[in-house]
């Protein structure tokens, strides 16, 4: 099995969160983005989010438990 993943960060100001960054990556990279906040546009982005009080972490994590849950059952149909 592949050991990477797609993860998308999502704008929790809005309704629905809408996806403001895309990504590839392994082990712990998703939350990387939210705990080494940088100087790119994403990470201004992020600083935003979290200076109106978001943290983001939990709608990462609602998204990436379904996307295990989608993975799992697409390995168990084949």
């Amino acid at each position: 099995m592949n050991p990477y993943y797609i993860y998308a960060l999502k704008d929790p100001r809005t309704t629905p969160a809408v996806p403001f960054y895309v990504g590839k990556g392994t082990g712990v990279r998703a939350w990387e983005h939210t705990l080494k906040v940088d100087s790119t546009r994403k990470g201004k982005r992020i600083a935003e989010i979290h200076a109106a009080g978001h943290s983001g972490m939990a709608q990462l994590e609602r998204s990436m438990k379904t996307f295990q849950a989608s993975m799992m059952a697409l390995g168990r149909k084949q």
